[in-house]
């Protein structure tokens, strides 16, 4: 398999797989006991230029793409999963940026995301309406030059520790899924609160919250890519680029399943 990687690719993943063993493997049990977010292990992953990867350059990113990318999250899920779904989703929440941002938005963002020190969320599913993404009742009405969000989300992975949110909502009910944009939105803004964390049956180490919006007031800057209307595309893009991170999840838990199974079969004495 090594043989099929390019220099880069393998660069990334020695140095995933050096950040997965020296520093996630001995906390991956706690984590997942605790439910704690792992930030000293953010703080390794930043100091091995690991964060960000998949963000362009002229954004403070490495241009990488989603194959780097893919490279660790599978190795830090061999040690934890809940660390693959930590570093993955950061990719999930910015990659509605990097398809559909205005400039502006782009150098407000990314950059901050890149360096490690800003976390991202994204906000789509809803208790009605989690594949049938098109469903959702989320409103952002125009008023002025401000957008006002009501509604609730559901599953946000990332809710509990994430400074800003990719958030979808309806600016035209009347359209349907054509009528749904894509804001922008920080943790501090009135009218927005992190809700209930629930109790998942793994991957504690990253928290899945509930994101609800009471006369959320946001300012039409933060509509993203500056038009109404191309939310349901921009989600869809944005699930289609991540979706393998996801598949990279699964690869590297199974690698990390088979390896204990043969360390405790070579091991055990009966």
């Amino acid at each position: 398999m090594r043989e099929l990687l390019s220099k880069q690719n393998l660069d990334y993943q020695d140095r995933a797989r050096e950040v997965a063993e020296k520093y996630v493997r001995p906390r991956a049990a706690e984590l997942d006991r605790t439910g704690e977010y792992g930030w000293d292990i953010l703080e390794a992953l930043k100091s091995y230029g690991l964060t960000g990867i998949w963000i362009p350059k002229e954004y403070g990113g490495q241009g990488s793409g989603v194959l780097d990318m893919c490279l660790v999250v599978e190795q830090l899920s061999r040690a934890c999963g809940g660390v693959g779904v930590a570093y993955a989703v950061n990719a999930l929440g910015s990659f509605p940026i990097i398809l559909g941002g205005t400039e502006e938005q782009k150098e407000s963002y990314l950059p901050d995301i890149a360096s490690g020190e800003m976390l991202i969320a994204f906000g789509l599913s809803e208790k009605a309406s989690g594949s049938d993404a098109g469903s959702l009742r989320t409103t952002a009405r125009r008023d002025g030059d401000d957008y006002v969000l009501n509604g609730h989300k559901k599953w946000n992975t990332n809710g509990g520790v994430a400074s800003a949110f990719t958030i979808y909502a309806l600016t035209d009910p009347e359209k349907g899924m054509r009528g749904i944009s894509p804001f922008l939105v920080d943790r501090d803004t009135p009218g927005f609160t992190v809700g209930k964390r629930e109790d998942t049956l793994g991957i504690r180490t990253v928290p899945v919250n509930e994101l609800d919006f009471e006369d959320c007031r946001i300012p039409d800057s933060q509509l993203l890519g500056g038009k109404e209307g191309g939310g349901f595309r921009n989600a869809m893009m944005t699930l289609d680029r991540a979706r393998p991170g996801v598949a990279a999840q699964a690869l590297g838990l199974a690698q990390g399943a088979l390896e204990w199974s043969l360390r405790y079969t070579s091991d055990r004495r009966q």
